[in-house]
C-alpha cells in the first residue's frame, strides 16, 4: 500500500510551537507572547486537552463539529497531540522514531523511515491519479464547512503574524482532515492545499526561520507538490531575515535557474557585464535580468539587514535600468517595474539603509526622488521626521530644509527637544541665522509650556550671525540670551566675533555702527550689554583700530542698557562718536597723539552732557573686564595717558583692580625710562594679593638689567609664591646663590599654580 502522508506528529508539534513562541516574542510584547503560550486567547490557542475537558471549546463551533462524531480512542489520541503542540519539553517516548518534518509525517510508523525507492512509488502513484480525484480531494476543503472556516482563520492569524496561532490552527486541520477520512473511508489520505504551505512558508519566512521553510518544502516534495517561484520567493525572504549570504545566494541561483527555464533566453544585459564585477555572479545583469519585483524587495530587505549599501544601491540601479528598458519597449509602462518594486516597506527599508550607514545626504537625495516620482506614493510625514533627524544628526543641512518642510511645516509635527537642538545646531554650523530665526517662531506657535525659549535656544542663533557677519543681529541676540538669566561670558563673545573683526578693518567699523544702532533703540528688543561691549573693545585692538576701541567706551553713555528697563530718553549722540579715523592704528608718538585727542574729545562730551547723562539711569554701566581691555589698548600704544585715565574712571566707579589690572599696568609701566612706577604696582599688587607671574617677571627682568639690586627681593618671592623662574632671572638666581638648588628641583617637579583668570594670548609680549 502506498505510502501516506498526514500532518504533525504530536511530539514535532510541540518542538515547533516552542520554536514558534520563542519567534513570536520578537514581533509581539512579552505579555501577548505569554497569554497566548498559556493559552489564555482562546480564538488562536483551541487544542488543549484541559480546553476540551473543560468545556471551553463550546465558544469555538470550529473545534466542536471537529471532535463530534469521533470514537472515544481517536478522541484520545488527538486530545493527547493537541495537548504536546502547546508542551514546551516534550517526553521522549511521545517522539515518534523517524522524527519527521514540522507539519507532515507518516500516518504508519514504518513509513517514517521510507526508502528513496519508496518515495518514489509514492510519486508515481499520484502522478497516476487521475485528474478527477484531485479535484476531489480540492472539493474537500473547499465545500466543508468546518475546514473553509479554519482557513480563513489561518489566513487571517498568518496576516497578523501570528505564528503560535497559525501552528495551532493548522493542528485543528489535521484533526478535521483526519475525522473527514475516517467519515468518507476514504482509501487515500488527503493532501494539504497549497494555499497552506504558502500561508506557514509567510509567515515562518517573516521570521526568518529559514530551518523551518526549507523543511516545508521537503514535506511539499512529498506530499507531490511542485516547488515553483512563489514558493522559493518566499523562502528567499526567510533567508534574508535570517542573515545568511550563502544561503541567499543559493536560493537565489534555484530562482534564477526556474526563471531562465520559464523565460525566454535573450541576449539583453549581456552587454553590461563589464559595469560589474566579473567574478560575482549575483551583480552581473544577465544573472537579474529575470528577476521578479518580490526578489528585488526581499533582497533589499536583506541589505538593510546585513547594512550593505553598495549593494542595495547595485540593486537600485539595476531596477531602475531594467525598468527603463521595460518603458524603451512599451511607453505605456512608465516607471512601472520601479514602482512594482518601491512598496512602502521596501522605500523605508532603503532609506533606513542610508540612515543606518550615516549618509544623510543619500537619505535625502533618496527620499526626495521617491517622493516626486520615482514611487507611485507620496512618503508621509513619519518618513520625513527620520530623514530630517538623520540630516540634523550628521549636519547636512540641505537635507535638514527639505525635511523641515515636508514633516514639520506640511504635517504640524512637533519635534522632541534633543532633535529641536539638532536641528539648531546645524544649522548654526551652516551658517543660516535666518532659518534658526523661522525654526523658533515655529516652535512658539505649538503653545506649550516646554516649548519655552531658554538661552541654549538662541546660542545656535547667536553663533551663526557671528559667522554671518550679522553685527546687529547677534547684538540683538546676545541681549536676548542676558535677559533669559544666562550672561554670555566675553571669551565666548570674543570667540564669536574674532573672525569677522580680523578679517578687515571695514567690517570692524561695521560692527562698530552696529554695536551704536542697536545701543540706541530704546524699544524691548534694543540696548547692549556691558559683555558685549568688552567684546568689541577687544576686538576692536586686534584689528589695530585704537581709536574705536577708546570710542566704544566713550559712547556707552549715550546708549541703552538692554537689561535695565527705563522711560528716560537717551542723551543725543554726538556725532564725534560716528567720525572714525583711517590711521588710528598708528603706534609710537603719531599712537600716542591719537589717543590723547581722543580722551581729550571725550571728557569734553561728558562736561557738555554732563546733566543728560547723570539723569538717565539706563545707560551701560563697565565692569572691571572693560579696563583691563582698555589697558591692553594702552600697552598696544604705549601711552601713559591712557591709562591714567583708566585709573581715573575705575577709581571714579570704585571698582576694585584685579591681578590682570596690576599685572597690565606693570607691563606698560615697567617698559618706561622710569620704571619705578612699575615697582610701585607690583608692591601695591603684593599687599592685597598674590601677582601674577608676570607681573613678578617683568619688574625682576628690568631691574637685573638696570643693576637695581631689588631683582633679588623680587626672584626670591616669585619662588616663595610658587613660581619657576626662567631663562635669564633663573640663571642670575642661581650663579649669586640666591636660591638653593633643592627647592628649584621641588618646583620643577611640581605643577606651576595657576589661577582661574580671564587672559588674552596676544595681548602683549612678556
Amino acid at each position: 500500500m502506498a505510502t501516506r502522508a498526514i500532518w504533525l506528529g504530536s511530539a514535532r508539534v510541540a518542538s515547533l510551537a516552542s520554536s514558534a513562541a520563542r519567534h513570536n516574542a520578537v514581533r509581539m510584547s512579552s505579555m501577548n507572547a505569554v497569554s497566548r503560550v498559556q493559552g489564555r486567547d482562546y480564538n488562536n490557542i483551541h487544542t488543549t486537552a484541559a480546553a476540551r475537558n473543560d468545556g471551553m471549546l463550546k465558544q469555538d463551533p470550529v473545534t466542536e463539529s471537529t471532535t463530534e462524531n469521533s470514537s472515544a480512542q481517536q478522541d484520545q489520541s488527538t486530545a493527547s497531540s493537541s495537548k504536546q503542540t502547546l508542551d514546551t519539553k516534550p517526553k521522549s517516548k511521545r517522539i515518534r522514531r523517524g522524527g519527521g518534518t514540522p507539519l507532515f509525517v507518516a500516518r504508519n510508523p514504518s513509513s517514517a523511515t521510507t526508502s528513496v525507492g519508496n518515495l518514489s512509488k509514492q510519486k508515481r502513484y499520484l502522478e497516476r491519479q487521475a485528474f478527477d480525484y484531485l479535484n476531489e480531494n480540492e472539493k474537500v476543503f473547499k465545500d466543508d464547512d468546518v475546514m473553509r472556516t479554519l482557513m480563513l482563520k489561518l489566513g487571517k492569524q498568518v496576516k497578523r503574524l501570528d505564528l503560535v496561532g497559525s501552528i495551532n490552527t493548522c493542528a485543528g486541520i489535521r484533526d478535521r482532515m483526519l475525522h473527514v477520512e475516517r467519515q468518507t473511508k476514504r482509501k487515500a489520505s488527503l493532501t494539504p492545499p497549497t494555499y497552506i504551505f504558502h500561508q506557514l512558508l509567510t509567515v515562518l519566512g517573516s521570521y526568518g526561520d529559514l530551518p523551518r521553510c526549507k523543511e516545508i518544502l521537503d514535506e511539499m516534495r512529498a506530499c507531490g507538490k511542485e516547488i515553483g517561484i512563489t514558493e522559493l520567493e518566499l523562502v528567499l525572504r526567510a533567508a534574508a531575515f535570517s542573515g545568511g549570504a550563502d544561503e541567499v545566494d543559493d536560493i537565489l541561483s534555484d530562482l534564477v535557474k526556474l526563471l531562465n527555464d520559464r523565460g525566454e533566453p535573450g541576449k539583453e544585459g549581456k552587454d553590461d557585464l563589464s559595469q560589474t564585477q566579473a567574478d560575482d555572479q549575483i551583480l552581473q545583469a544577465d544573472f537579474m535580468r529575470n528577476w521578479t519585483p518580490k526578489m528585488y524587495r526581499t533582497m533589499f530587505l536583506q541589505c538593510q539587514m546585513s547594512r550593505n549599501l553598495e549593494y542595495g544601491l547595485t540593486l537600485l540601479g539595476a531596477a531602475g535600468r531594467r525598468s527603463k528598458e521595460e518603458e524603451e519597449k512599451d511607453p505605456t509602462r512608465q516607471h512601472l517595474f520601479l514602482h512594482e518594486i518601491l512598496d512602502l516597506t521596501t522605500i523605508k527599508a532603503i532609506l533606513n539603509l542610508a540612515r543606518d550607514c550615516r549618509h544623510a545626504r543619500l537619505m535625502s537625495d533618496l527620499a526626495l526622488w521617491f517622493d516626486e516620482g520615482a514611487s507611485k506614493r507620496t512618503l508621509g510625514y513619519d518618513i520625513w521626521m527620520e530623514v530630517l533627524r538623520c540630516c540634523a544628526e550628521e549636519h547636512w543641512f540641505p537635507g535638514v530644509e527639505l525635511a523641515w518642510e515636508r514633516s514639520i511645516r506640511r504635517g504640524l509635527f512637533r519635534p522632541d527637544e534633543g532633535l529641536f537642538m539638532s536641528i539648531l545646531h546645524c544649522a548654526s554650523r551652516a551658517s543660516q541665522p535666518k532659518f534658526i530665526e523661522d525654526i523658533l517662531m515655529a516652535m512658539k506657535g505649538f503653545g506649550q509650556v516646554r516649548n519655552e525659549m531658554r538661552e541654549w535656544h538662541l546660542m545656535p542663533l547667536f553663533d551663526a550671525q557671528c559667522s554671518k557677519s550679522d553685527f546687529e543681529g547677534a547684538l540683538r541676540t546676545a541681549t536676548k540670551i542676558a535677559k533669559l538669566a544666562h550672561v554670555a561670558s566675553t571669551k565666548n563673545h570674543l570667540l564669536a566675533l574674532s573672525n569677522p573683526f580680523e578679517s578687515s578693518k571695514t567690517l570692524a567699523r561695521t560692527a562698530y555702527k552696529a554695536f551704536v544702532t542697536v545701543g540706541r533703540d530704546g524699544s524691548e528688543d534694543g540696548g547692549v550689554i556691558t559683555h558685549s561691549m568688552n567684546a568689541m573693545i577687544r576686538l576692536a585692538r586686534k584689528t589695530g583700530l585704537h581709536e574705536m576701541a577708546l570710542k566704544i567706551y566713550g559712547v556707552r553713555k549715550y546708549l541703552a542698557d538692554g537689561l535695565k528697563v527705563s522711560e528716560a530718553a537717551l542723551p543725543k549722540l554726538p556725532t564725534f562718536y560716528l567720525e572714525l579715523g583711517m590711521n588710528a592704528d598708528m603706534v609710537g608718538e603719531p599712537g600716542k597723539e591719537i589717543i590723547r585727542q581722543t580722551i581729550t574729545q571725550i571728557q569734553d562730551m561728558d562736561t557738555v552732557h554732563e546733566q543728560e547723562i547723570s539723569a538717565n539711569k539706563r545707560i551701560i554701566q563697565p565692569d572691571i573686564a572693560t579696563f583691563n581691555a582698555l589697558l591692553g589698548t594702552a600697552i598696544d600704544t604705549d601711552s601713559r595717558e591712557l591709562a591714567e585715565f583708566v585709573f581715573r574712571e575705575l577709581n571714579a566707579y570704585k571698582i576694585k583692580a584685579d591681578e590682570t589690572t596690576y599685572e597690565r599696568a606693570i607691563v606698560l609701566y615697567v617698559a618706561q625710562e622710569n620704571y619705578s612706577d612699575a615697582y610701585a604696582f607690583l608692591q601695591e599688587c603684593q599687599s592685597k594679593m598674590i601677582p601674577s607671574k608676570a607681573s613678578f617677571l617683568a619688574v625682576a627682568l628690568r631691574c637685573l638689567r638696570e643693576d637695581d639690586d631689588r631683582w633679588i627681593n623680587i626672584g626670591q618671592e616669585m619662588v616663595k609664591n610658587g613660581y619657576f623662574p626662567g631663562g635669564e632671572l633663573l640663571n642670575a638666581l642661581i650663579k649669586g646663590g640666591h636660591i638653593s638648588a633643592a627647592r628649584l628641583g621641588e618646583l620643577s617637579r611640581s605643577r606651576e599654580r595657576t589661577k582661574d583668570r580671564e587672559s588674552d594670548e596676544d595681548d602683549y609680549a612678556e
